[in-house]
């Protein structure tokens, strides 16, 4: 394929791995099928990249009471079940009943999803009541006693759910938080208890005899493919800003301890927010590069259409029509490319700048740090602070970029098996 005259992209992402998608940069041809991604892409939240025909399948599994409801014929979900299992099942010299087999599998889903929300808020629990970080993660944060932080979620759903009179999170006390976790994961428990009991009901009708474990292995892959792997990741997410939120607030509090005056305060604080902005743009450039690799385009870009001139279907030329129907689908996919490019340099661009002031910050820190007087200057337990709070920032983007790049290569494997 000839190169474009496209600005190259500036390599400087080795630390993510974005090297993968060197050979793409200049032009990246969409005629292959793609998942689109959320249009509202913040790095710092967990994106969903399920396709519309998973979520609607999640949202039935994970939503279903009675497992009957699912079993007719006319789900499109179980009619997605039976492609995948009857070729397995009939290898055996067994006639099992399929709409049992759904039975289960929509009981497992219940199961594994309901276990998955109790790490999630087991580890708002943790936060709340400052059990959150081990003994060694203790020592990261350079406070002697942990908090108790209960996570901004849990306050804003208890004000959407109307548990609460109060309409802003700084007016919720630590006592309303902790019983509505507890209260929470009482009803999870009994959810476990009550969709076990029935798992174990409707096994024992089954043949064991002819249980073999390919079918076994096959029923849970069906679980895990539909909506379970998603599910999962997107709490994998949470649970990571969840620790490293706790980690910034206990360490902003070790600063607090030091009785810093305004200008370091102010000095603190800034240095902070422009290495997040840093770290968070040069995250968000590689992503963009590795959705071109896994064709995962931002939402506004894979929707992109161009009209198709009325009088092109009443051309009687067969091979002529075609043709101009194909120009236009190139039309299109090239535009796609060019609009990601767009995306790209923007997005570097950003980064540079980005880059640039929180070098410019981070020299005059040290400059002060030589010629400031003595009272405007860091002492040695700030500065160990700053520098953990800076890694703990590092860290944070390096975690939420490998996971987004699980996302997206989950999700091409999914494609793959459909």
């Amino acid at each position: 394929m000839a190169a474009r005259n496209q600005p190259p992209f500036n390599d400087l992402f080795h630390g993510f791995h974005d090297d993968d998608d060197e050979g793409m940069d200049d032009y990246i041809d969409f005629n292959n099928p793609y998942r689109t991604m959320d249009k509202d892409d913040d790095i710092s939240d967990v994106i969903e990249i399920q396709g519309e025909e998973e979520e609607e399948i999640e949202r039935q599994l994970s939503t279903t009471t009675e497992p009957s409801q699912l079993s007719s014929s006319s789900s499109s979900v179980y009619q997605k079940f039976e492609r995948m299992l009857r070729p397995i099942v009939d290898k055996v010299a067994h006639v099992f009943n399929m709409k049992h087999l759904y039975q289960l599998v929509i009981l497992q889903h219940q199961l594994t999803f309901i276990q998955l929300n109790i790490k999630l808020w087991t580890t708002y629990l943790y936060s709340g009541t400052g059990r959150l970080l081990n003994q060694e993660e203790q020592a990261t944060v350079m406070i002697h006693t942990m908090p108790n932080i209960w996570p901004e979620d849990v306050k804003i759903m208890m004000i959407e759910k109307r548990v609460t009179t109060a309409t802003n999170t700084n007016e919720i006390s630590d006592n309303y938080c902790l019983n509505y976790v507890q209260q929470t994961l009482r009803e999870f428990q009994e959810q476990i208890t009550r969709y076990q009991n029935e798992l174990d009901m409707k096994q024992t009708d089954v043949d064991m005899t002819y249980w073999t474990p390919t079918i076994k292995q096959a029923m849970e892959n069906f679980v895990e493919h539909q909506g379970i792997k998603a599910h999962r990741l997107r709490i994998e997410g949470k649970l990571l800003l969840i620790k490293y939120d706790y980690r910034d607030r206990c360490l902003e509090l070790a600063v607090q301890n030091e009785n810093p005056n305004e200008y370091q305060m102010g000095t603190f604080r800034n240095l902070i927010q422009t290495k997040f902005d840093k770290e968070k743009a040069i995250c968000e450039v590689a992503l963009l590069k590795q959705r071109l690799l896994y064709r995962c385009l931002p939402e506004m870009i894979a929707n992109i259409q161009l009209p198709v001139p009325t009088s092109l279907a009443s051309i009687q030329n067969e091979k002529t029509r075609q043709r101009l129907m194909n120009r236009h689908e190139k039309i299109v996919e090239r535009t796609k490319s060019d609009m990601m490019h767009v995306y790209v340099i923007v997005a570097e661009t950003q980064m540079n700048e980005y880059t640039m002031k929180f070098d410019t910050d981070m020299a005059q820190m040290e400059q002060d740090q030589r010629a400031a007087l003595d009272h405007e200057k860091f002492n040695e337990p700030m500065l160990n602070i700053i520098k953990q709070r800076l890694q703990n920032i590092d860290e944070r983007f390096r975690c939420l970029h490998q996971l987004k790049l699980h996302f997206f290569r989950a999700n091409s494997e999914d494609q793959e098996l459909d």
